[in-house]
Order: structure tokens, then C-alpha cells, then sequence
């Protein structure tokens, strides 16, 4: 069974908000920005993609919570960081299409916690 298709077959597991409400991917981004615009689309589709919904992601605006950006260690935006059971993950680029991102989801170790 490929990742996505784990991720997809487990996801019925519960939402974050059964798990203590916390989101295990944080996107933080400059809202209303081009690039940033672009990366919420392109994880949005790519978690739908995987068979997560919204509720999986927070998205923090760096400019209304900049405190909280530092404190996570996000030093550029867009990014996104997934918390697994093996750790934190980082993904920072362009986000230029949903498959990069449907990449980075594929390539970790475990689904998100």
C-alpha cells in the first residue's frame, strides 16, 4: 500500500478535534499574498487529495500572530510543518503545484498524529 493510500485508509481514524484539537499541519503564511494564497490552495487540495479534511490544517497568518511563527521556528513563508509520531516535518518552497505538496505528504515517515 503506497503512503497517500495509507494516509487516505486511515484518516476515518478521527479528525484533530478527537485527538485534543490540535491540527497536526500548521501552514503559516502571509495572508493575501501570491505565494501564500498559492500554498493554502495547494495543501488544501493535497490533504482533500489524501483524504484529510480542513480540520487537519491551521493556517497562521505570521503578520496578526508573529509570536506564535518564532516560537513554532517558522523562518519563511509560506510553510508548512506536520507533526508525525516520528516528529516534526518541514516543507518550504514555492508551493507551486498540488503534487509538490502531495510529495512532501507521500514522503513522510507516518501519517500525521
Amino acid at each position: 500500500m503506497s503512503e497517500a493510500e495509507h494516509m487516505a485508509s486511515t484518516s476515518a481514524q478521527g479528525t484533530p478535534d478527537d485527538r485534543g484539537g490540535e491540527a497536526p499541519c500548521t501552514l503559516f503564511l502571509s495572508a493575501g499574498t501570491p505565494g501564500s494564497e498559492r500554498a493554502r490552495r495547494a495543501v488544501l487540495e493535497a490533504l482533500e487529495q489524501a483524504g484529510y479534511s480542513q480540520a487537519y490544517l491551521d493556517v497562521v497568518d505570521v503578520r496578526e500572530e508573529p509570536q506564535r511563527a518564532l516560537k513554532a521556528g517558522a523562518i519563511a513563508v509560506p510553510m508548512l510543518t506536520v507533526r508525525t509520531p516520528h516528529g516534526q516535518r518541514w516543507y518550504a518552497g514555492t508551493f507551486e503545484t498540488t503534487k509538490d505538496v502531495a510529495a512532501f505528504f507521500n514522503g513522510l515517515d507516518d501519517r500525521p498524529s
